[in-house]
């Protein structure tokens, strides 16, 4: 056995110690493989992590620069009040779009030091007059807590708006009675009361208190797709010429559009309202007298302008920053008071889409 037996056996059994090394060899990878994964792993979540961290910290600074804007633009609302009480118009200083223009261009004009840290940060943006809009909250008056009535003569002006802009009229009626109806819920919900505790009061307004559902204050466009006879098509034709703000409001014939100026005034037509745009364009209205001279020079026989003014309380600041990576858009409503010394108030904000 000795003469042939231990050349022809296999080395692994002829050397039993390597058969232990090449386990120990193979468990070694095995463990540097899994200590690989987990350290890869391990890694990899720290990076997710301060990305995320990093993405929070750019997004909590666009947010600070777009409200930074928007202290800025009341800034300018409030000055621009002081200066001029009694009338607002396009020109002011307000009224004037900011392009897309790098922070630090803004910095460096006021004498910041650091102002090549704004380079990687753009702002643009622009302030609206959104008094120049017909808002329906005038379809609806108010007397009396409680108490909503329809108001005839803002159902006639939105009626001509709609015609004007090729859509059905009857929606006017409609929507009146919807604002009706919010309004009256939004004042049961002021007061406390609960809806099953006004049948008579729902009932009279339009609203089927059987169902138990308070309808919704209607505070954007969009919601106005609960009024049958809304499409988005509607609202976005309707967008440039309509809003909803917190209560009833005049135009401001200085800012409004042909459209709306023609609705308003019982008589106007567009070419008209458009002779009116143009004049103002050369010397803003210091008073709806400076409209009605307008009109009758034109050959016009003014209708009633008491839903005319020439100055403005609420404003719609459009506000748009990109900071490296992350981007604002916010659309906010602000309030000024119109009594000098003006103070503003921000009424809501939202994002724009």
């Amino acid at each position: 056995m000795s003469a042939f037996g231990s050349e022809r056996l296999p080395r692994a059994w002829a050397h039993p110690g390597a058969r232990q090394e090449g386990a120990a060899i193979v468990a070694a990878m095995l463990v540097m493989t899994l200590a690989a994964l987990l350290v890869a792993g391990l890694i990899w979540r720290t990076d997710v992590q301060i990305r995320r961290v990093e993405a929070q910290r750019l997004s909590d600074q666009a947010e600070w620069i777009e409200r930074g804007a928007v202290d800025w633009s009341r800034v300018v609302l409030r000055s621009t009040g002081d200066a001029a009480p009694t009338v607002d118009y396009i020109g002011q200083v307000w009224s004037l779009p900011i392009a897309q223009t790098r922070l630090s261009d803004f910095l460096s004009q006021i004498g910041a030091v650091r102002a090549e840290e704004g380079a990687a940060t753009y702002l643009s943006g622009n302030v609206e007059d959104l008094q120049a809009r017909f808002n329906l909250r005038n379809l609806v008056t108010s007397g009396v807590p409680g108490v909503s009535t329809i108001n005839l003569n803002a159902v006639a002006a939105y009626g001509r708006l709609l015609a004007l802009l090729g859509i059905d009229p009857t929606l006017a009626r409609l929507t009146a009675e919807h604002m009706r109806v919010t309004a009256l819920s939004q004042s049961i919900q002021a007061s406390g009361t609960s809806l099953s505790g006004s049948p008579e009061a729902l009932a009279s307004a339009g609203a089927a208190p059987e169902s138990g559902d308070v309808p919704l204050v209607i505070d954007g466009l969009d919601q106005l797709l609960d009024v049958p006879g809304y499409t988005p098509a509607i609202i976005a034709a309707i967008g440039p010429y309509v809003t909803i703000l917190p209560v009833p409001t005049p135009v401001n014939a200085n800012t409004t559009s042909a459209p709306v100026l023609a609705a308003l005034i019982p008589g106007l037509s567009l070419s008209a309202a458009q002779v009116a745009i143009t004049a103002r364009g050369q010397a803003y209205f210091r008073n709806t007298g400076d409209l009605s001279n307008v009109l009758r020079a034109a050959g016009v026989t003014a209708g009633d302008a008491s839903s005319l003014d020439v100055r403005s309380h609420f404003f719609a600041v459009h506000a748009r920053v990109r900071h490296e990576r992350a981007e604002v858009n916010r659309d906010t409503l602000v309030f000024r008071t119109g009594v000098v010394p003006n103070s503003t108030l921000v009424i809501s904000s939202r994002d724009a889409f």
